[in-house]
């Protein structure tokens, strides 16, 4: 906080506005992306949780977090553009916990679920 305070950066503006998120090749997201693109990442990480919760006991260890998402993704109507602006999205939940959503195991998933509550945005969210 000290430094975002010196250098007067913004961490979040939660009475501001809404966020900026920036595409893999550095364009920033429309405002309607953008807020599609979010409410997919949370809504699955969500559900991610609640599937791992219950059913722990019969997912292989092997099935990651991104298989999970990229299920989630194909159940959706959004266009090629929109379910890879999502999918380029939940990789930065890796930096929550870790390690890449690639490796996370959803059978474990539950276990990261305290990460949840008090989070701290990466870098290209505002």
């Amino acid at each position: 906080m000290v430094i975002a305070e010196e250098t007067k950066s913004i961490l979040q503006d939660f009475d501001g506005g809404g966020q900026v998120v920036f595409s893999k090749d550095g364009k920033p997201l429309d405002e309607k992306m953008t807020a599609k693109v979010s409410e997919f990442v949370w809504t699955t990480v969500h559900d991610a949780f609640e599937y791992s919760n219950k059913h722990k006991d019969t997912i292989p260890p092997d099935r990651s977090l991104f298989d999970f998402f990229l299920e989630k993704i194909e159940e959706t109507d959004f266009s090629r553009a929109e379910k890879d602006a999502c999918l380029e999205a939940c990789k930065v939940w890796g930096s929550y916990v870790g390690d890449t959503v690639e490796r996370q195991s959803l059978k474990f998933f539950y276990l990261e679920e305290c990460v949840d509550e008090s989070m701290v945005y990466p870098a290209l969210m505002k």
